[in-house]
């Protein structure tokens, strides 16, 4: 008797039907997904191909162009039997279709971006399955930052939003996308550039399954190179794009303003010191600049130190027989170091100012003269006259000279934009040396046992001494303020004049007396 099969085992032969029949429904939809896929990309590379056949045909110049569907089936280089394997429409339906001809790195290259059908899954065996719920998502560039802009170059970085796949090239152009060349860094650098010229910049992306980003368009000029620029007078420059200088000299105390919404670079901003000087030292230089809707980026600004007073000695007195002693002449009556050029910003509310250093000029020393010394008296000779039996009194010594060192340069700023500086320094404030005071003269000799006493010269009055004082640092105004650094300086050494020794004579002389001490004022921050 034959034994028929039991309900569990039925039970698990229907199960297994069932799996192998699900696994074969996948297994052939699968095949016949890549199998589409398959004709979709010849499909795409036959409309391609035949794109860049017409350009070779038509002799189109080696710059980039396009040609549409419509062209090329009206030129027989496409079959009007053609049909999209994936939505089984017919070319002509995508007469409007663009094909793009780009001309990369010397050579043709042509393509059909985001033709209809050309979802993706990554997931996919492919990486080319429809998927309605999970639709293929281009790369997309947002913006083009520019990281470097020379007279002869122009640096920029695209920024990209990456898609379902990374991206395999970049693709540059500098002439409104006529060339490009491809790159896989994320940056490029066109070289060999014009000075002063605007270009059109262009630059797109492909990603690891061959599709085209967005195409982006930005305008870009090169520096303008402005040459040193002397301010000798109030001066006004438009910087309306980018511009760079190797130097910024202030020969007067006048004000350079920027404006017009560009940027200007320069390595140093400075100006000249004091003149210096026998008495009165020159001042350095100021530097004053208003900064309007501008970007300046300095690496160094520094102003002129101040000049070099020195005292001129006075002249001794010259000895003349028989008569009374000549006294010294005075030094220089006032001896003063030139202050430091105090630098000046002003910014708008639009503007920024990028410095390395900031350091004012320092105070000029003050060296005073010495005060002449006093001749001694005459002998007495001859005859019955007192005047010419006794000798004659000593002469007195000039007095020195007073000596005030000049004060460091300060550095004020009224900021109602940007501010980003390393670092602000204040120099130091001029040495006073003060001159010493002459000496007395001796009285002359005498030439008779009865006789008038003669004095000695009295000795000369020693300078005073006022040091200078370093400079401050005052920030003002509502703007943002980023300073990394602030040094003040110290202020400058003070040495009185000594004053000079009296002469020896029969009454009494007397020494002149030493100068005084002063000292500057230290410089104070503000705002930082």
């Amino acid at each position: 008797m034959k034994k028929g099969f039991t309900l569990v085992e039925l039970l698990i032969t229907i199960a297994l039907i069932a799996v192998i029949t699900v696994s074969v429904g996948v297994s052939i939809s699968s095949m016949l997904n890549r199998q589409e896929e398959k004709e979709f990309k010849k499909y795409v590379e036959l409309i391609e191909k035949s794109a860049c056949t017409y350009a070779e045909k038509k002799d189109l110049p080696q710059v980039s162009s396009e040609v549409s569907i419509s062209t090329l089936l009206s030129e027989g280089l496409l079959s009007k039997d053609i049909v999209n394997p994936k939505t089984d429409k017919n070319i002509e339906y995508y007469g409007a279709d663009i094909i793009g001809i780009k001309w990369i790195d010397y050579e043709r290259v042509c393509n059909y971006a985001h033709p209809e059908g050309s979802t993706d899954n990554e997931d996919s065996e492919e990486g080319y399955e429809d998927d309605d719920k999970n639709p293929y998502i281009y790369a997309k560039i947002t913006d083009v930052e520019i990281l470097e802009v020379t007279e002869s170059s122009i640096t920029v970085k695209p920024i990209v939003e990456v898609g379902t796949s990374q991206i395999n090239k970049y693709y540059y152009s500098i002439n409104n996308g006529d060339t490009y060349v491809s790159s896989s860094d994320n940056n490029y650098t066109f070289t060999g550039l014009i000075e002063a010229t605007e270009y059109n910049i262009k630059v797109f992306v492909i990603d690891n399954k061959g599709y085209e980003s967005n195409e982006y368009a930005l305008k870009q000029k090169t520096v303008t190179n402005l040459g040193g620029i002397i301010v000798n007078k109030d001066m006004s420059l438009n910087i309306d794009a980018n511009y760079k200088a190797p130097w910024i000299r202030f020969e007067s105390n006048n004000t350079l303003t920027l404006s017009g919404g560009g940027s200007l670079e320069v390595p140093n901003i400075t100006s000249l010191n004091g003149n210096n000087a026998i008495g009165i030292a020159g001042n350095g230089i100021n530097i004053s600049v208003n900064i309007e809707n501008v970007k300046l980026i300095v690496e160094k600004v520094t102003s002129g130190n101040g000049g070099i007073g020195t005292g001129e000695d006075g002249e001794d007195g010259v000895r003349s027989y028989g008569k009374q002693g000549v006294p010294g002449y005075d030094a220089t009556a006032t001896v003063k170091g030139g202050n430091g050029g105090t630098i000046n910003f002003n910014l708008n509310n639009s503007s920024e100012l990028v410095v390395g250093t900031i350091t004012t000029g320092k105070g000029g020393n003050a060296t005073g003269g010495d005060g002449g010394n006093g001749s001694d008296g005459g002998p007495g000779t001859g005859g019955s006259s007192t005047g010419w039996r006794t000798g004659g009194d000593g002469g007195d010594g000039g007095n020195g000279s007073d000596s005030f060192g000049g004060s460091s340069g300060n550095v004020n700023i009224n900021n109602q934009g940007i501010l980003n500086i390393d670092s602000i320094t204040t120099s130091n404030g001029g040495d006073a040396i003060g001159g010493d005071g002459g000496n007395g003269g001796d009285r002359g000799s005498h030439h008779s046992l009865s006789h008038s006493s003669a004095y000695g010269g009295d000795g000369g009055d020693g300078g005073d001494a006022t040091s200078g004082s370093s400079g401050s640092i005052s920030i003002s105004g509502s703007g943002i303020v980023n300073v990394s650094n602030t040094t003040i300086g110290n202020i400058g050494k003070s040495t009185a004049g000594v004053g000079g020794t009296g002469g020896f004579g029969d009454k009494r002389s007397y020494d002149g007396e030493d100068g005084t001490i002063k000292s500057g004022i230290k410089g104070t921050i503000m705002g930082v």
